[in-house]
């Protein structure tokens, strides 16, 4: 954790014109403090571009996270400094996509979500207490450190605790012992309320980024039930709906959650060329699908950020994804380092196709 922060804090020293420290207003359990940087080399326009929010390690078992955000950060300020190309494996992007790119789209990266469930983890995997063990918390931590009402950390699973749906049993649990418990209220946690922090303050963000493992995945838009294109009224916040989404074997057909098929296919294809920008670095290739495909969710970090522009029309949409990298929580070391470079080829790739589309709703002066 603290080589993560400590690059970010060095790559901003070093690199003032074009890489900027973003301190998050608010302290861990443990009193860390948590950053982001923004990546915004000159604009090719007198206008504000559009932007890509990338976060990690929202989970704390799922170490790698965070190792990508610095891969794709450090590699892409290099190549715009020295005006060279990036290979990744057999993949490359030329100097001029890359100029093209960072011109066109800012990058907001926050490499470690969860700090104090990061440093536990590490510091006593294989180790856990018995109390954990008996909580499901046992071998791998996942959860951050916030404590019960006795002192002890219990931990609320981030990815279940944003206010999408929260509260709907939809893959989550009230079980404080349970490895998917929401916590007390939607964003009661600090490291939630500070990716919320970064959705509102940098209104320009028009894609979403969450970096989990594992399953080798690349998933879109939605995850409390499978897509539907026709009926808007099948939607989150038809309260007619409830206890339909996301149910069991019975129920599960009679509700479908409603996405504009502009939308659906903006992702679905720009997933794809995501995945074959990975599958160029080593021949690895990823399964490109909606969310409830994996397992249904509610109170993710993913559906979240879509969500936002549907519960208040003031916000900017934006279009989000989960990447599932690997076979296991914690590849081993040769293994992550073949996942970084087919992942960092991924999120390059989704920066310069972001460059190519001018149908995304314009960014205001005023965001």
């Amino acid at each position: 954790m603290d080589e993560i922060d400590n690059t970010l804090l060095q790559l901003s020293r070093q690199n003032p014109g074009l890489v900027s420290l973003i301190t998050l207003p608010n302290r861990t359990w443990e009193g860390r403090t948590c950053r982001a940087v923004m990546l915004s080399a000159a604009p090719q326009q007198a206008r504000m571009k559009p932007a890509i929010l990338i976060t990690g390690n929202v989970h704390a078992r799922e170490w790698g996270g965070s190792d990508i955000c610095i891969n794709l950060l450090t590699k892409l300020t290099q190549a715009y400094i020295s005006r060279q190309p990036i290979q990744y494996g057999n993949k490359s992007f030329a100097y001029e996509q890359i100029k093209q790119a960072l011109e066109s789209v800012d990058l907001i990266i926050f490499p470690e979500v969860n700090p104090d469930g990061k440093v536990y983890c590490q510091e006593n995997h294989g180790q856990d207490s018995l109390n954990d063990q008996l909580a499901g918390n046992g071998f791998w931590w996942r959860k951050n450190r916030r404590p019960d009402e006795n002192g002890r950390p219990m931990g609320v699973d981030l990815n279940r605790n944003f206010d999408f749906l929260w509260g709907s049993t939809i893959g989550t649990s009230a079980d404080k012992n349970s490895l998917i418990y929401l916590g007390p209220a939607p964003f009661s946690e600090p490291e939630s309320q500070n990716i919320k922090y970064l959705l509102d303050t940098y209104q320009q963000i028009r894609f979403y980024v969450d970096i989990h493992s594992f399953g080798e995945k690349i998933m879109y838009n939605w995850g409390d039930d499978n897509n539907q294109t026709t009926d808007p009224g099948q939607n989150f916040l038809n309260h007619q709906y409830d206890g339909m989404r996301g149910t069991t074997e019975f129920m599960r057909g009679r509700y479908k959650e409603y996405i504009a098929p502009q939308d659906e296919k903006l992702e679905r294809d720009l997933g794809n060329r995501m995945n074959g920008a990975l599958q160029a670095v080593r021949g690895k290739s990823y399964k490109v699908e909606e969310s409830a495909q994996l397992y249904y969710t509610s109170g993710t970090t993913q559906d979240y950020a879509y969500s936002r522009h549907l519960s208040d029309p003031s916000k900017p949409k934006i279009y989000s994804y989960t990447f599932e990298f690997g076979t296991t929580f914690v590849p081993p070391y040769e293994e992550m380092q073949l996942i970084i470079a087919d992942l960092s080829s991924a999120l390059t790739e989704l920066t310069y196709a972001v460059s190519q589309i001018n149908a995304l709703e314009p960014v205001r002066p005023g965001d």
